[in-house]
């Protein structure tokens, strides 16, 4: 779900489903703020307006068709309305208890912002204040192999390649939802980087259209056991390999097995997202 913030809901390209959870009757209008990118990657911000009883669905063809391929960030969504209670969320602002995830159970969580992503669940009773101990459901990724030879660079390419795929550049010349984590998956000889693949996810259960662009490819996963780290602020490599040196180290002390020649990073944040970023080291447990 959107955060809710002094009225304005931060709301991400990828987070529109979450607004069939509005009661479509109480909403008089909508105002949508977005930043566009331009060929110099100068970024303007645009408005648009939706009114009346269709704004809602208006404004989710209008992201749909026009903004995940130009848009950088939906950073404002606010509306009128002549009902307070047009979403369940507007209660918290009336003090009362936000609802809590059962984080025990195989869930989306609140770190997503409403995004699609992974499904988890956490156990608790192998988890402490160094590491999480996850698992996850089987997960479908769309991923780009990246040249290592210059890290941030590489980086950089297979990301707009993969943002490029879910812009419109496949076979089906479709557009795909937004989703998170960006993953990157790291093969390492000796703390080396031997390879590096980067992968959106996409939803496993559904036919996602071919990628056009070489280089591009899916990969599959069935279930699987991490131990994972996360920290603040923004992820550059020498961040990670620090993190993961610490998240190696806990799980030496603790005795745990894992794998030890691949491990992941994960960013689950916009780019103009400059406060309460969250970013993820994991790797594989050997049980």
């Amino acid at each position: 779900m959107p955060q809710l913030l002094g009225g304005y809901h931060q709301y991400f390209v990828g987070n529109v489903p979450a607004l069939s959870e509005w009661r479509h009757s109480s909403i008089s209008s909508i105002m949508l703020e977005y930043f566009l990118d331009s060929p110099t990657r100068n970024f303007q911000l645009s408005r648009n307006c939706f009114t009346g009883q269709s704004a809602i669905a208006e404004m989710n063809n209008f992201l749909l068709n026009n903004i995940s391929t130009t848009a950088r960030s939906v950073i404002k969504l606010s509306c009128t309305t002549s009902n307070v209670r047009l979403f369940t969320m507007l209660s918290w602002l009336k003090g009362e208890e936000k609802p809590k995830i059962d984080e025990t159970k195989f869930h989306q969580p609140e770190f997503y912002h409403g995004n699609q992503g992974p499904n988890f669940k956490v156990l608790t009773s192998e988890s402490n204040e160094d590491y999480e101990t996850r698992i996850y459901r089987p997960t479908k990724w769309i991923t780009s192999k990246m040249e290592v030879k210059d890290y941030e660079e590489g980086s950089s390419k297979s990301f707009w390649q993969l943002f490029n795929y879910i812009g419109g550049k496949n076979e089906t010349k479709s557009k795909v939802a937004m989703t998170c984590p960006v993953r990157l998956t790291v093969e390492v000889d000796q703390d080396q980087v031997k390879s590096a693949r980067m992968s959106f996810f996409v939803d496993p259960t559904k036919d996602c259209p071919a990628p056009t662009e070489e280089g591009l490819f899916f990969e599959e996963e069935g279930e699987k056991k991490f131990y994972v780290c996360n920290f603040g602020g923004f992820a550059k490599h020498q961040l990670n390999t620090e993190h993961l040196k610490k998240l190696r180290a806990a799980l030496d002390r603790d005795g745990k097995r894992y794998v030890t020649d691949t491990y992941y990073t994960a960013g689950h944040d916009a780019p103009f997202r400059l406060w309460g970023r969250r970013n993820e080291v994991y790797v594989e447990a050997k049980d």
